[in-house]
């Protein structure tokens, strides 16, 4: 479909329709993940901006996003592989109809699906890189030759991409946002929030959110906290997500004798009011986490943070300055690092205003949205 020229530096050449690909999105019951939460945010930014954003998902028509409490128009993309040809043509029609000036894909198996259906309609394609792992010779093969740019969300991201031989030129550095504003919106949600859950006002609520799964190393956490449990008869834990490891969770929880101090809520979204109930947020993963947006959004929300010393959770905080770091999978080292906090409320609050501001002057979603909305531009050109 031919377009009609427009001026350049006129209010409309600022302004893309941007497809962002999250095929999950949507989807009834799905365990949503930081590439979610990563896409959510990215819509708003950019829809704040001027952009007309489209969420490729799991549903046509609207897709609501709960994070950013907004409703965004979305189409039916479902990649069930890297080579999907049901799904290459269905984003070459969308992309066709709906003039679309720039893809971005926000997972690996959406990569292939993305570029391959961007370059037979001639758009520009963004790839958002949420994993420290290699990438296989045939996608560095793929991304060296067809995609406009990678995003690596964190510095270990971006290494783990020098490292898979993705040519640096085309790789940029931008991190996931969170929006702070609205998080600390939810603080006035404390002592209700508290009070729906069991608190009592001389509990201490020690927490964690994300999905229920081995590598948010959930056994480490309850081992630390039985320890803990047994000296401190004030110290409560909140465990807020699900997934495949509740069942696990729970019998642990008993075997210890601690189910009335463990407390499993279950997905509750948006998560922000749930961190203004904690008094301490731990993320205790053994798999090097790209970012670690629960652990930003507790640093937004003003608490004190423990978490695991390994990928981008290592970035994000700085030991002893505006958290702490212990070592992935040991509970005895977490142990040490609760106990710590639990006896010393003012280093608490030290932690927590310094975590406060990294996550303000470093992880803003306004910070990000600038840095995106700039990446965008440059990239897609001069609309024609």
């Amino acid at each position: 479909m031919a377009r009609t020229p427009r001026n350049a530096g006129s209010p409309e050449d600022s302004h893309r329709r941007v497809l962002i690909i999250s095929s999950y999105m949507g989807r009834p019951e799905s365990l949503l993940g930081g590439g979610e939460t990563y896409a959510e945010q990215l819509a708003g930014q950019l829809s704040d901006r001027g952009h007309d954003i489209i969420i490729g998902c799991w549903q046509s028509g609207t897709v609501s996003l709960t994070r950013i409490m907004k409703k965004l128009p979305s189409r039916q993309v479902r990649v069930r592989s890297a080579i999907d040809l049901v799904s290459i043509a269905s984003l070459v029609g969308i992309i066709r109809r709906d003039r679309i000036d720039l893809v971005i894909a926000n997972s690996p198996k959406e990569y292939w699906p993305a570029v391959i259906a961007s370059r037979l309609t001639g758009r520009k394609v963004i790839l958002v890189r949420h994993l420290t792992r290699r990438i296989s010779l045939a996608t560095r093969t793929l991304i060296n030759s067809s995609a406009d740019c990678v995003i690596a969300v964190s510095r270990s991201v971006r290494r783990e991409l020098e490292l898979s031989g993705i040519r640096e030129n085309i790789i940029r550095e931008v991190y996931n946002g969170v929006p702070v504003e609205r998080i600390r919106e939810a603080l006035k949600e404390r002592e209700s929030t508290r009070a729906e859950t069991g608190y009592l006002p001389g509990d201490l609520v020690i927490g964690f959110a994300g999905r229920l799964h081995p590598e948010k190393g959930l056994d480490c956490l309850i081992a630390a906290f039985g320890r803990i449990a047994r000296h401190y008869p004030q110290a409560r834990l909140l465990i807020v997500g699900d997934g495949r490891e509740r069942q696990t969770m729970l019998r642990a929880a008993a075997g210890m004798h601690l189910e009335d101090r463990v407390r499993f809520t279950g997905r509750i979204d948006p998560v922000y009011r749930m961190y203004a109930a904690m008094d301490i947020f731990v993320m205790p993963s053994i798999c090097e986490e790209a970012f670690g947006f629960a652990a930003a959004e507790a640093m937004a929300m003003g608490r004190p943070v423990i978490a695991s010393n390994s990928g981008g959770l290592a970035e994000l905080i700085t030991h002893e300055v505006d958290g702490l770091l212990v070592r992935p999978g040991d509970p005895e080292s977490l142990t040490t690092a609760l106990i710590r906090l639990i006896e010393n409320p003012e280093e608490r609050r030290s932690f927590a205003a310094r975590g406060l501001e990294t996550v303000t002057n470093r992880y803003s979603d306004r910070l990000q949205g600038n840095l995106m909305n700039d990446l965008i531009l440059a990239i897609s050109g001069t609309r024609a």
